[in-house]
């Protein structure tokens, strides 16, 4: 091979080296515009069962949130958002009117709004921590705590 030919074989090697640099490059800007773009998803409506709030409530929380609300005790937490959090989830997820979250529970036998946010919250601790919801032995805590031989022992009428 004389040097012309093999001027020309380099030049045709880096052209073809440039393009592929290009190719790259284009390539890695497209991933990271794209990655970067990623949002989550925006919900419409309002949950219908436990198991969908807990999809609301992983979209509503970030991870930091969710890692501080998981790693205090269980009683805890859900005392702590029970009248700020607690209430919007009231408020706005329908559980005072004739929404569906509603009726879910009041077909499981929860008839108050202020335990149906109670049972959500702790559902989610355990949700986050991988335990078991055990949504009916819950469900019997609450009824046992609003029992009325309980409320008059505990001085109510």
């Amino acid at each position: 091979m004389d040097s012309r030919q093999q001027k020309k074989k380099k030049q045709r090697t880096l052209a073809v080296m440039q393009k592929m640099r290009t190719t790259i490059t284009i390539i890695f800007l497209l991933a990271t515009f794209l990655s970067f773009g990623q949002t989550k998803d925006k919900l419409k409506g309002k949950p219908t069962t436990l198991e969908e709030t807990f999809i609301y409530l992983d979209n509503i929380f970030d991870d930091t949130s969710k890692y501080s609300f998981m790693n205090l005790p269980e009683d805890f937490a859900t005392a702590r958002l029970h009248f700020g959090f607690g209430m919007w989830m009231r408020n706005n997820w329908g559980l005072w009117r004739d929404s569906k979250l509603k009726h879910y529970f009041l077909d499981k036998g929860v008839y108050h709004p202020d335990n149906m946010s109670g049972i959500i919250l702790t559902s989610y601790h355990r949700y986050l921590n991988n335990k078991p919801i055990n949504l009916e032995g819950q469900i019997k805590k609450d009824k046992e705590y609003n029992n009325p031989e309980c409320l008059n022992f505990l001085g109510h009428d």
